[in-house]
């Protein structure tokens, strides 16, 4: 039984003795990065520049308050940005689908390369629109790109990918493999690898300016160089149920682990499962060793002379190879109860949810299938679950995770309820739940709909525990 809890929370501050990879030089940092296009607001600012506490805490806020957050709120700010972080390049009609682009992405981590090397990592894109993204967007990868960035339709791409159609909040994902063989590149050079999103801004007319991003610029190392880089791979959309709110440009910012068990037992240790990936060309050594701590007070990221958390040992890595390794700690939580959490689906950011009919009229009523897990070491019922039904668009759940309105153990706003009182989960067991007769929209679109497991608190874990909505996209039919 395992549950996965907040990386600021656990700060799983890894060290993981990159000195390994050998001698860095300045051009060369970082040895380890990911590419993504996080949005600025409105004044051109992150708003994880403001601290993912305060970020946090305005989610949770007009999440569950039922009111609509300021224009001024970083959960304003992010949504407009997300959406309307870049004008239109051009008043001219197009062709293109849309006028700024729904489609938002990130990739494994990503690290140093050699000539003749090749570079591989997985590229993910979820559709945060409203609407359907047709079949045929491409997205161009140039192994080096330094001097501008890439126009609509710019030919010379190293390689190149096409998608298939993307419905509201699907995340696709692309095994990306870079080569790094042309004539053209220079070892001890300088290079940068630039990555295009719908290279033929056949999705929107932002796309040249608002959906392509770089590596930092490196070194190219000479052929047959041997080193090993080692990261935590903890950005997978698994490892995001409350949306790509975690996500910086360069790294991973909030991610959530499995620990084991699920509801920690008071004045007892849990073990906390990290993956780490190797993106060198060299299997790592034995006797790397990574540290973790339960708490990011006094921890600096990046030294190699932190004191106490927890030393673990490493396995063997080859090159590309992802391993999961578990640390023991110590954690004081309340009393043990059964736990339940929304399943997500293999590779999305989306839960194991849907409407039936899958696609309901405008106006009548459906039911909400919803499977919810007992994460814990103890038996007990789901209790009564509720239901919200937002604009897809509106409330932006692939962002900041599934709504929810009111308060823990006060909720409101529900478009249905159905009591599962009777209902006991065993340990680790999953089940489906079926709550009928919600209401359907009475505008055609798509829409969200999410859900909460024991809402009037029968558990103790349920007071004491986070617990985000599972959410899923459905759409209404005229």
């Amino acid at each position: 039984m395992a549950r996965r809890h907040n990386l600021a929370a656990l700060a799983l501050a890894l060290a993981l003795a990159l000195a390994l990879a050998g001698p860095v030089r300045a051009q060369e940092s970082p040895e380890v990065e990911f590419l993504t296009n996080i949005p600025s607001d409105a004044a051109g600012n992150a708003p994880y520049d403001e601290g993912i506490g305060a970020f946090l805490s305005g989610v949770r806020t007009s999440a569950l308050s039922g009111a609509p957050a300021s224009d001024a709120s970083p959960v304003a700010q992010f949504a407009r940005a997300s959406a309307l972080s870049v004008e239109p390049s051009s008043t001219v009609a197009s062709a293109a689908q849309f006028a700024l682009n729904p489609l938002f992405y990130w990739s494994t981590p990503i690290g140093p390369v050699a000539f003749k090397g090749m570079r591989t990592f997985t590229l993910n894109i979820v559709n945060t629109g409203d609407q359907v993204v047709n079949a045929g967007t491409v997205v161009s990868i140039w192994a080096n790109k330094t001097a501008a960035p890439a126009t609509c339709g710019e030919l010379g791409a190293t390689v190149e990918y096409t998608l298939p159609e993307i419905a509201p909040y699907q995340t696709v994902s692309v095994f990306a493999r870079v080569p790094y063989t042309s004539s053209a590149l220079k070892v001890d050079a300088e290079f940068a690898m630039r990555l295009f999103v719908d290279s033929k801004c056949q999705v929107a007319d932002d796309s040249a300016s608002a959906k392509q991003t770089t590596t930092t610029p490196s070194v190219l190392r000479p052929k047959g160089t041997a080193f090993t880089v080692l990261s935590a791979s903890v950005n997978t959309p698994n490892n995001l149920p409350t949306g790509t709110i975690g996500l910086k440009a360069g790294y991973t910012y909030l991610s959530f682990l499995e620990t084991t068990p699920t509801v920690l037992v008071p004045g007892a240790t849990f073990k906390v499962a990290v993956a780490v990936v190797n993106v060198g060309s060299a299997t790592s050594p034995e006797g790397v060793m990574m540290q973790v701590w339960p708490s990011t007070t006094g921890i600096v990221t990046g030294s190699c002379t932190n004191t106490g958390g927890v030393l673990v040992q490493l396995p063997t890595i080859a090159p590309g190879q992802t391993k999961t390794v578990r640390s023991s700690l110590y954690f004081i939580n309340p009393t043990p109860s059964a736990f339940f959490e929304g399943v997500q689906n293999k590779g999305q950011l989306t839960f194991s949810m849907a409407t039936v009919p899958r696609a309901p009229n405008a106006g009548s009523t459906m039911s909400v299938q919803v499977k919810f897990q007992n994460k814990a070491a103890t038996a007990g019922a789901i209790g009564r679950i509720g239901v919200w039904v937002r604009p897809a668009l509106g409330d932006r759940a692939t962002t900041v995770g599934g709504y929810a309105a009111g308060s823990v153990c006060a909720l409101t706003d529900l478009a249905a309820t159905a009591d599962f009182s009777k209902v006991v989960v065993q340990p680790g067991m999953g089940k489906t739940f079926t709550i009928r007769n919600v209401p359907v929209p009475a505008g055609a679109g798509w829409y969200q709909v999410s859900a909460l497991p024991d809402i009037n608190c029968t558990l103790p874990a349920t007071a004491t525990s986070a617990v985000f909505p599972a959410y899923s996209s459905f759409q209404v039919l005229d």
